[in-house]
């Protein structure tokens, strides 16, 4: 009986300090990445044209949020300046969603060449930063 306690006290503490926290970073992660391909959707549905089909802008977007989760640290995948100066960092925590998709759909309209989808995400940026720091 002493036995099986002390396992169950062990087994329980494990779980406590080394599962569960694996749990809910992996949670974290798929709810973040579930908010960023959501409002790509969103975008996508309100009539913003990416230049491409709304598929391969989910999957572009997919590659960076697996890139953005495997940095260790604080390290950002993407860090952009925009034209009036303002700078903005990939982060992947709560409320940082929207500005995560625009960093990306601006990256990938950069490599496309499309200046008015770049001009545009610019815009948005500075609005996604105010609303993150309401959300």
């Amino acid at each position: 009986m002493l036995l099986s306690t002390g396992t169950l006290a062990l087994v329980g503490l494990v779980y406590l300090f080394f599962i569960q926290p694996k749990f809910e970073r992996y949670r974290d992660n798929l709810i973040f990445d579930n908010r960023v391909l959501g409002f790509i959707d969103g975008l996508y549905l309100s009539g913003i044209r990416f230049g491409v089909p709304d598929f391969h802008m989910r999957s572009y977007v997919k590659d960076q949020l697996r890139k953005a989760h495997e940095l260790p640290g604080n390290q950002f995948l993407i860090e952009y300046t925009c034209a009036n100066g303002w700078h903005f960092s990939s982060h992947t925590g709560t409320g940082d969603h929207m500005l995560f998709a625009l960093l990306c759909i601006a990256q990938f309209a950069k490599g496309n060449e499309d200046d008015e989808l770049v001009a545009w995400c610019e815009e948005h940026m500075i609005l996604a930063h105010k609303n993150r720091i309401h959300y």
